[in-house]
């Protein structure tokens, strides 16, 4: 019974990743799954698919694709193949994934806090505009070690 809930916490997960890559991007959730092939979308489901299988490794292949609106799991391989190998070339893809990682790390810090009964004001942290999801420049970003963070709010809290 628990196994069945982690996975369906991890689709969800997965869920909110694919609107936080949309939003980065600035294109819906039903133009992601579409079957359109235009180069600003396939990077955008390619770095889904990429960051997805990074943070949930335990979701199938399967339910990638059926997440980034693909009939099979070959799409979501060959993206992630693609998305890797162009990680290492494009200076702007990786400050992307890295961007994105940070505002997926904000939203589970939203949740953290909410399930620990803890407010990000309480705590000091400038996050609320990554919270909302909102593309924001890297010069304005706020800089957090999400680790660290869990880290020092359970060794505060204990």
């Amino acid at each position: 019974m628990t196994g069945s809930m982690n996975s369906a916490r991890k689709v969800q997960d997965a869920e909110s990743l694919r609107g936080i890559v949309c939003d980065y991007y600035g294109i819906t959730e039903k133009r992601l799954c579409s079957p359109l092939r235009n180069r600003p979308l396939v990077i955008a489901r390619h770095m889904f698919w990429h960051i997805a299988r990074e943070l949930a490794p335990v979701l199938s292949l399967q339910t990638l694709a059926r997440l980034g609106g693909r009939a099979n799991h070959t799409s979501v391989i060959h993206g992630i193949a693609k998305m890797s190998s162009d990680l290492i070339l494009y200076d702007n893809l990786r400050e992307d994934r890295d961007c994105i990682m940070a505002l997926a790390a904000a939203g589970q810090m939203q949740s953290d806090c909410l399930s620990m009964g803890v407010s990000l004001k309480d705590l000091g942290l400038n996050t609320a505009v990554c919270i909302a999801g909102l593309r924001v420049p890297a010069s304005k970003r706020p800089e957090f070690n999400y680790r660290h963070w869990v880290w020092k709010t359970l060794s505060k809290n204990s």
